[in-house]
């Protein structure tokens, strides 16, 4: 059986929620888009946090605004 990947914004192909990855949470490649916006929210830069997970700049800048829509969305609920 194949598992199907959620794309919670159609637009941003990089972030998907796969139920056998990351406990359901939003992912980058394994990574989960909390962690690597925290990195970015901690002062790392984003081309050094794409290093550290061996992500390219555009999916670091993925993980970001798919973690701003989340806190956006979160507060308006």
């Amino acid at each position: 059986m194949r598992t199907r990947l959620i794309r919670p914004i159609l637009d941003v192909d990089d972030v998907v929620i796969d139920p056998l990855r990351g406990f359901g949470e939003p992912v980058v490649r394994n990574v989960p888009t909390e962690v690597i916006a925290e990195q970015v929210r901690a002062g790392d830069p984003p081309e050094m946090v794409a290093d550290l997970f061996e992500l390219s700049p555009m999916q670091v800048n993925a993980a970001i605004r798919y973690e701003l829509f989340r806190r956006t969305a979160g507060s308006t609920v």
